[in-house]
């Protein structure tokens, strides 16, 4: 199911889902470019950044930067709670 979902500024568009993954999709075609895997519970929000990098906040109380290629370029931790919004 999906929980979260962030248009891009290349017309591609990311969703995060329960099942902690987050895909990247062609929004010409329909299909997934990339699928991302980082966090260990369903996903809340999603971003983009700066140069096509994506951020994502998850249930399991962090905050993951990615690279458009699905690499991770920073974790964070140590939250109490579920990050459910970053402004």
């Amino acid at each position: 199911m999906i929980t979260a979902i962030c248009s891009l500024s290349n017309n591609n568009f990311v969703t995060g889902s329960l099942d902690t993954s987050l895909k990247i999709w062609d929004i010409r075609t329909g299909k997934i470019l990339k699928k991302l895997n980082g966090h260990t519970h369903a996903v809340i929000m999603i971003a983009e950044l700066s140069n096509l990098n994506i951020v994502s906040t998850s249930l399991d109380k962090t905050i993951i930067i990615w690279s458009y290629d699905g690499m991770i370029i920073n974790t964070l931790e140590g939250f109490d709670n579920p990050v459910m919004e970053v402004v």
